[in-house]
């Protein structure tokens, strides 16, 4: 008996080693995005510690630990603001990491659909074949038994 032959078996082969591709593409932008995220994190703990004032009596502050206070808060404001932009890129490029995941995706099923359909008709094709040359045999026989 014949076996089955994918015709887009290499096409198939290829569109999945794009997607496995994608998916190690993605991953490695999702880790970069948590990453730059969690260093916006740390920003927003450090503005946080410098809002709350030191645990000394207000008195024994002196104005200049308020004047290098704001200052640090401008520098960190600065820092957060540039973080935020870093993560909107990292989310932007993880967005289209996953886009492009989901369209090798896509192609990967296509083509699996189609080889389903090309076997699922092979199998009828050498079905109808099996039976036909069943019926040869059994009607050769009833020939053979009625002389």
């Amino acid at each position: 008996m014949k076996s089955f032959k994918f015709s887009l078996q290499n096409i198939l082969g290829i569109n999945e080693t794009i997607k496995r591709t994608y998916e190690i593409e993605s991953a490695e932008v999702n880790r970069l995005l948590r990453s730059e995220e969690l260093a916006l994190e740390e920003i927003n703990l450090k503005i946080r510690k410098a809002l709350t004032l030191c645990h000394k009596k207000e008195e024994n502050i002196s104005p200049s630990y308020f004047l290098q206070r704001e200052k640090y808060l401008c520098h960190l404001e600065k820092l957060r603001q540039n973080q935020k932009k870093i993560v909107s890129v990292a989310a932007e490029d993880a967005e289209r990491a996953l886009n492009k995941l989901i369209k090798a995706e896509i192609e990967v099923k296509k083509i699996e659909r189609t080889r389903k359909r090309e076997q699922k008709q092979w199998t009828y094709e050498i079905n109808k074949e099996e039976q036909k040359i069943n019926d040869e045999i059994s009607s050769s026989a009833a020939y053979l038994n009625s002389i």
